[in-house]
C-alpha cells in the first residue's frame, strides 16, 4: 500500500482482524506531524513539511487500550519516529 491519506480505516480494519496493538508504517506520505485518533488506534505520524510535496513518512499506530502506557513520542523527520510505550516490564 502506498501512501496512508483515505487509507486509514482500511488499515485499522485489516489489524483488528489479526489483534496487532501496535503497527509501524513507512511510506505514508502524509504531511505534518501529529496525532489522531482513528477508531480504535492512535496514529502517531511524522511527515515533510506541508509546503513540500508529499514523500517519505513514517507513523505508528497504537491500539487505544494502550494509549495510558504512552510515555511520549519525538518526532525527529520524515524517516523516523519514536514512541515510548510503557509495557511494565522491569531491564
Amino acid at each position: 500500500m502506498r501512501g496512508l491519506n483515505g487509507k486509514e480505516h482500511e488499515i485499522t480494519k485489516e489489524i483488528k482482524q489479526t489483534k496487532v496493538k501496535y503497527l509501524a508504517l513507512t511510506e505514508t506520505k502524509k504531511k505534518g506531524q501529529g496525532i489522531e485518533e482513528i477508531e480504535d488506534y492512535i496514529l502517531v505520524y511524522s511527515g515533510v513539511s506541508r509546503s513540500e510535496r508529499a514523500r517519505a513518512g513514517v507513523a505508528c499506530l497504537i491500539h487505544s487500550d494502550d494509549k495510558g502506557k504512552i510515555k511520549g513520542w519525538k518526532f525527529i523527520n520524515e524517516r523516523i519516529l519514536t514512541v515510548d510505550i510503557d509495557e511494565g516490564k522491569e531491564k
